[in-house]
């Protein structure tokens, strides 16, 4: 039998179907110790697709992140995780997608990888450990903190 991807998730939502829209007021899922919360709203407009929605995610493995990383979206930063983040611990994970009609999709995202907030600039918290490849002739870094 298949292990379940998720541990399980809810969703608050109010559907309406002439316009159709999808107002989410909170959608948690829950997945071992990690906690993921979104809100926001999908509609269909006469123009096209509308879409605002934002997440954030307290804390997730990398390993687990690449288990729950569709195959098919953003292949390339899937594959540069993959290779480079050796170790440690994602927290704080925040992303968020707009898309308006005849626009291309936008998004932002945040995080903090092993201590290192989005990149060089870091702050590891006691206790953490991790390692990244922050340029592909040099060792990995390592405990980050800067």
């Amino acid at each position: 039998m298949r292990q379940p991807l998720i541990d399980g998730a809810s969703v608050d939502l109010r559907l309406s179907l002439d316009p159709f829209v999808v107002d989410i007021g909170q959608a948690m899922v829950r997945d071992g110790a990690s906690r993921m919360l979104a809100q926001g709203r999908i509609a269909a407009t006469d123009a096209g697709w509308q879409v605002a929605v934002d997440a954030v995610i307290d804390t997730l493995a990398p390993d687990r992140l690449r288990t729950l990383w569709p195959n098919g979206f953003r292949p390339g930063t899937r594959d540069w995780v993959r290779r480079n983040v050796l170790a440690g611990q994602l927290s704080d994970l925040h992303f968020g997608l707009r898309l308006e009609p005849g626009q291309p999709a936008t998004h932002r995202r945040a995080f903090q990888l092993c201590g290192c907030r989005g990149g060089c600039d870091a702050r590891a918290a006691a206790g953490d450990a991790g390692a990244w490849h922050w340029a592909f002739d040099r060792p990995p870094l390592c405990d980050c903190f800067g």
